[in-house]
């Protein structure tokens, strides 16, 4: 990584947080797109230096990892192939100004067949962000991370079986009942324990 994109600005800080206040209680699937292509993310996780010429594995790891499924959930066979979906995006440098014109550029992607989670396409960087969104550990470990947030202590199998089923996680495109959900959980969940 060239030593210019080892930390972001703060300006590239700023428009980080302001995508997820703006879409911090919408669709977690419009999050991660919006997230996937912001300049900043591309920068600290090396999204603008994938191309289908050199599939660069951090972004593709990291999403798996951090943001949707958590260890142990893919193979390193999902991360190669999700790295390649999410090829293609690219940035210029300017003296003086430093990283500018994020783009995404069909020509640096990958547009051949990929097999991601034992499914098989000519993905693309939004096909990997729907590919992990609904991959079925993903509401269980997004409801573990969310309710990490709040409450200090894991939840149990009865408090997050209902949240983590396909109803659940259906109704939390809009995000705010996922939210109202989690938080009626752990209510449950506190009443359970003092009785």
């Amino acid at each position: 990584m060239r030593p210019r994109r080892r930390a972001a600005n703060a300006v590239g800080r700023r428009q980080l947080e302001g995508i997820f206040r703006e879409h911090g209680l919408g669709s977690f699937s419009d999050l991660l797109l919006n997230v996937t292509r912001d300049p900043a993310m591309l920068l600290w996780l090396s999204g603008s230096d994938n191309s289908k010429a050199s599939p660069n594995e951090n972004f593709a790891r990291e999403m798996f990892e951090l943001f949707v499924l958590g260890h142990g959930n893919y193979t390193e066979a999902d991360v190669r192939q999700n790295a390649r979906a999410l090829t293609g995006f690219r940035n210029d440098w300017k003296r003086g100004a430093g990283d500018v014109n994020f783009r995404y550029d069909p020509t640096r992607h990958d547009p051949g067949v990929k097999t991601v989670f034992h499914k098989r396409g000519a993905f693309t960087w939004k096909d990997a962000v729907h590919l992990s969104v609904t991959h079925p550990d993903h509401p269980s470990f997004f409801v573990r991370k969310l309710w990490s947030y709040f409450i200090p202590t894991p939840p149990d199998a009865p408090t997050i079986s209902p949240a983590a089923s396909p109803t659940s996680m259906a109704i939390s495109t809009s995000g705010f009942p996922t939210i109202t959900t989690t938080r009626n959980m752990a209510c449950r969940s506190a009443s359970r324990s003092i009785l």
